[in-house]
């Protein structure tokens, strides 16, 4: 019995695997087969993850493809994903909106075209031609004020001696570099300075804000040179930060030697710059409000002198809706006039270089202009106006939204060859944070860029992980996303 049962137990011990109890071995149950078997079915488990990993590398390879370019913007409209979603911008423009297909939409994506568009830059050869205007100034513009739209132009990139026109640039760096209320001791040298005067004696002292006004309004030289003086410490000083100034508004084509506008070699400038300058005065509010005053009365501290200074631009005499800016007079430079006016929202500058009549010149624009052209709304600043793609990020698209309002004058008659197209630098890479700058929205006159407002990402989208990546391209190939 015990035998049995041992020689069972050891039987079963020393069975070979596959060889049943009688001792034979089962068909294809070899050890060798076993083996053989075990290998295929190891290498066709381990095949499987390697496929899978190839086949997502090209999809992903296939994903990170050329992408289509971003949906353009036709003037006055705005096209989100389909263009079937476009609304107007704009209610009760003159005229018909054109069509996306009549008006071909551009849009340009390239990083090496991500340049920033100067307000005053030179016009294009493909630049309009202007109506003959009974204008007789050698160098003459007419902007508009918000986008530095050019409604009428003669000359306006040929160099000529701006006079004192120059002041307008020496407030804006005076404004920059001080403060209205710092004091500011007049030297011999600024109280004897040839020209035009606001009346400062030597010793004297006065606040900032008021030699502005003797600057802007009475157009001293004494005053000019007593901000330079006071502010960058000298003149020549003074002159350095007044070209970097010019060359930060745009007005690249300028130089210049003096605070004051006497005209020397190697001073100089153009319509188009000194519109630019007049623009950017016309941005800051304490001196906007000073070039629009007919009169002031200064105050020397030292002493307590009070006397008024006067405006020496007549127009803020002659029209009600005159702002500004500042006149100028040299032999060399004739008589020039940088004007500003407003009139039903619409906020016009005009400049006239070596006129005979600056101040009928200077009607004359500023009347075409409120005439002829009307100021339109092209993009709400804050409101999304495209979406573009973002590669490997949580949000595969973002809108993207206008830093401010984009206002740009249009034709009461026509609305020519104006539309919006968008420029997105490329390529967008998560993560891209909300807020950040992803291009710019442009209007363009034919193929001519002439105003633009950047854009900015209205949503953060935070880059994928190596999970969500693999997912997202699983769920394109399948059909469950579009690509």
């Amino acid at each position: 019995m015990g035998a049995g049962v041992g020689g069972g137990v050891a039987g079963a011990r020393g069975r070979r695997p596959g060889v049943p109890h009688g001792g034979r071995a089962a068909p294809g149950r070899s050890r060798a087969g076993l083996r053989k078997r075990g290998r295929r079915r190891w290498a066709g488990r381990a095949a499987w993850p390697a496929l899978l990993l190839a086949a997502v590398l090209c999809l992903y390879l296939v994903s990170q493809g050329p992408r289509p370019a971003p949906p353009a913007l036709v003037f006055g409209r705005r096209l989100s994903a389909s263009p079937a979603a476009a609304e107007p911008l704009v209610a009760g423009s003159p005229g018909a909106l054109p069509s996306a297909a009549a008006a071909a939409p551009q849009a340009r994506s390239s990083a090496a075209g991500a340049q920033a568009i100067p307000s005053s830059g030179p016009a294009s050869p493909a630049a309009p031609a202007f109506p003959d205007l009974p204008v007789t100034a050698d160098a003459a513009i007419l902007v508009e004020w918000r986008s530095g739209a050019v409604l009428w132009a003669r000359n306006p990139d040929g160099r000529r001696q701006p006079a004192s026109l120059t002041k307008m640039l020496t407030a804006l760096v005076a404004l920059d570099w001080g403060r209205l209320d710092q004091t500011i001791r007049v030297s011999a040298l600024a109280a004897q300075t040839p020209g035009s005067y606001m009346g400062i004696r030597e010793g004297e002292v006065y606040t900032l804000e008021d030699l502005l006004y003797g600057l802007l309004l009475e157009s001293g030289n004494d005053a000019a040179v007593a901000i330079a003086q006071g502010v960058a410490g000298s003149q020549a000083a003074f002159c350095a930060l007044m070209n970097r100034k010019a060359w930060e508004l745009g007005a690249g084509s300028s130089h210049f030697v003096n605070a004051h506008g006497i005209s020397l070699p190697g001073h100089y400038s153009t319509a188009r710059d000194m519109a630019t300058i007049a623009r950017a005065l016309l941005r800051r509010p304490p001196l906007a409000r000073m070039v629009a005053t007919r009169e002031h009365q200064v105050r020397e501290l030292r002493t307590g002198r009070t006397y008024v200074v006067y405006s020496t631009n007549e127009l803020l005499r002659r029209s009600p809706i005159v702002t500004g800016v500042k006149t100028g007079t040299t032999p060399a430079a004739g008589r020039c006039l940088a004007a500003s006016a407003t009139s039903g929202g619409l906020s016009l500058v005009s400049v006239v270089l070596h006129s005979e009549d600056r101040w009928s010149d200077s009607l004359c624009l500023l009347g075409y202009g409120f005439r002829n052209f009307c100021l339109r709304r092209l993009a709400a600043g804050g409101q999304p106006a495209v979406s573009v793609e973002v590669a490997n990020g949580l949000r595969p698209r973002v809108s993207a939204v206008p830093a401010g309002d984009l206002f740009y004058p249009i034709h009461r008659d026509r609305w020519g060859p104006v539309r919006l197209a968008v420029d997105v630098w490329e390529p967008l890479e998560a993560p891209i944070d909300k807020g950040e700058p992803l291009g710019r929205l442009l209007v363009l006159e034919g193929e001519r860029p002439v105003a633009a407002v950047e854009l900015l990402a209205g949503e953060a989208s935070p880059r994928l992980s190596a999970l969500g990546l693999w997912t997202r391209t699983w769920r394109r190939a399948v059909g469950l996303e579009r690509w």
